[in-house]
């Protein structure tokens, strides 16, 4: 469902072309048959699911520290600058 968004949002923004895209391109619909598709016979859960999970969450985990470790340095870096 991600990668239908994906498509339709980084081909869309292209002038004319993406507009023509978009008519043909119907993410929404594409995602509605794939969330109707898994409502009627939902797969079952594999390792690899859960292994992908896991590591999304680890990756945004280490990106909001790494958010948080760089502001922190950030402002103390101008802090020493404004009062040296």
């Amino acid at each position: 469902m991600a990668a239908n968004i994906a498509v339709d949002a980084a081909v869309g923004v292209i002038p004319v072309f993406g507009d023509l895209f978009d008519a043909a391109w119907k993410a929404n619909r594409r995602n509605l048959g794939l969330l109707e598709r898994h409502v009627t016979a939902p797969p079952t859960a594999e390792l690899a699911d859960r292994r992908f999970v896991v590591l999304v969450l680890t990756s945004l985990g280490l990106l909001c520290l790494a958010l948080l470790i760089g502001g922190a340095l950030l402002s103390l870096a101008i802090l020493q600058r404004i009062f040296p």
